[in-house]
């Protein structure tokens, strides 16, 4: 069996189409979304949630997931009680992702509210990681709130997101340069002023061709975006910091300015010699002087398997 058809037996095939459909209307005040993807058969996902929808920009967002595929499969599992086997039971898990090692994973998302009302569902989740292991090989987990909201990630895998739609490749290419003549320390503004993009201009014309209005945006960073573009396909890793001059600390977190001028990098050529990858701290932890009384280390990142 070649990887095609594994897998399309895992769910994930190019033909694929979710065995459930999301209906406009969903119990719990759950707001049903789409979500545009490149990584599915389709162009886009029918989330049930928003909480569904921040799954997804974490299996879209990270470089090991190949493809994504709604309400993939469905499996039974013999249900039992004291005595034994008493039936059977049909669950259709609603995400499922195909990593590079040929490895399925399958999730299904639920609120904590949810989970803390109906009790039932941690017995279930350990049922359904057993029966998925044993029937497929695959993982499986439930993933809330707790897991996908930590931030400083959550926001920075989302603005990934929101710049890796914006594809130039001339422009990819001059950052490139620009990263390698820089320090091994430097900031976005210098990657900016190095790069030398040209601004996005607004112009109004008149009825004659004639430029009426002209305004320069000089809120919309090409450099900014095309770095963050290569982080996408791991080509680079990065993060928006915030430097203190007063004490020796940082916090991963949104810059002061929306371009995110302020976010440190720190450059490490390759062995190859034919590219630059960036590595900051990681985007999900936080320095122990700005920790909150009670706060925790983030997890790791749902669906980057191994």
């Amino acid at each position: 069996m070649n990887e095609r058809e594994l897998m399309k037996f895992f769910g994930f095939g190019d033909d694929h189409v979710p065995l459930v459909k999301v209906a406009k209307s969903q119990k719990r005040q759950e707001i049903p979304v789409s979500f545009p993807t490149r990584k599915a058969a389709q162009k886009s996902i029918r989330a049930r949630s928003t909480l569904m929808r921040d799954a997804l920009i974490h299996f879209e967002t990270n470089p090991d997931v190949v493809r994504i595929s709604a309400y993939p499969i469905q499996i039974e599992y013999e249900t039992s009680d004291r005595y034994g086997p008493v039936g059977t039971l049909k669950h259709i898990p609603m995400v499922g992702v195909w990593s590079k090692q040929k490895q399925a994973s399958y999730f299904d998302i639920i609120p904590v509210a949810i989970q803390s009302e109906q009790k039932w569902i941690a017995s279930r989740t350990q049922k359904l990681k057993q029966e998925f292991w044993e029937q497929y090989r695959a993982t499986y987990a439930v993933l809330d709130e707790d897991v996908l909201h930590i931030q400083p990630r959550m926001m920075n895998l989302a603005t990934i997101r929101y710049h890796a739609y914006r594809h130039e490749e001339a422009a990819v290419i001059r950052v490139r340069r620009a990263l390698a003549t820089l320090p091994e320390h430097t900031t976005i503004q210098s990657v900016i002023d190095v790069a030398a993009l040209p601004e996005r201009v607004h112009v109004f014309y008149e009825e004659d061709g004639s430029v009426a209005q002209r305004r320069v945006l000089d809120e919309v960073k090409r450099a900014f975006s095309r770095a963050t573009r290569m982080a996408w396909p791991a080509k680079s890793s990065w993060s928006r910091t915030r430097t203190q001059t007063k004490q020796r600390s940082c916090r991963i977190g949104r810059s002061a300015s929306s371009n995110g001028s302020g976010g440190l990098f720190r450059l490490i050529p390759q062995r190859s010699g034919k590219a630059v990858r960036l590595r900051g701290p990681r985007s999900g932890t936080t320095c122990q002087s700005h920790q909150r009384k009670g706060s925790r280390r983030s997890p790791p990142v749902p669906g980057r398997l191994s």
